[in-house]
């Protein structure tokens, strides 16, 4: 996963970002890996998809499912996925030398195979707002755009939300 502080508003040293980008990064990598990458297809169950969300957003997050999760597609897809791109970059809020929110600009693109249009291209992009608490960094919003395209997929699907 690669994940950068791109801007900061307030300061923060280098360490600091450094600290930001691996703990909001791996917030970002947790919905990645346990909504569309960790996965044996084919399923549409994944109990752990907003494990890095907070209670709140996960609850909301439930309800987009088909767009934050593979559970759209996830029945006719066959074995794994394979990750081309996993990457965030961040805009940290910060305040008294610590980052205390982020909005992350994301993206995943993976590959697999969809049992009726062969190899298809998973990508998943968009913003994620992030704030940091007591359990560490926790994704509290999003604006997510899920792609599937493939050579023999008729028409691409995609599917968006936001909360």
């Amino acid at each position: 996963m690669y994940s950068e502080v791109v801007d900061v508003l307030g300061s923060i040293s280098d360490q600091g970002r450094a600290q930001v980008a691996a703990d909001a990064g791996r917030a970002v990598e947790t919905w990645f890996d346990n909504a569309y990458l960790k996965a044996t297809y084919p399923t549409a169950s994944f109990p752990d998809a907003f494990a890095s969300f907070s209670p709140g957003a996960a609850t909301i997050a439930a309800g987009d499912a088909a767009v934050l999760t593979n559970a759209g597609i996830g029945d006719e897809l066959n074995g794994s996925l394979h990750a081309v791109a996993k990457e965030a970059r961040f805009v940290v809020f910060a305040r008294d030398n610590q980052g205390q929110g982020a909005s992350g600009d994301v993206v995943l693109e993976a590959t697999g195979r969809n049992a009726a249009a062969g190899e298809v291209t998973i990508r998943v992009t968009g913003d994620v707002y992030l704030s940091r608490s007591d359990n560490g960094w926790r994704i509290v919003g999003y604006r997510v755009l899920n792609e599937v395209t493939g050579p023999d997929v008729d028409v691409a699907s995609s599917t968006a939300a936001t909360r």
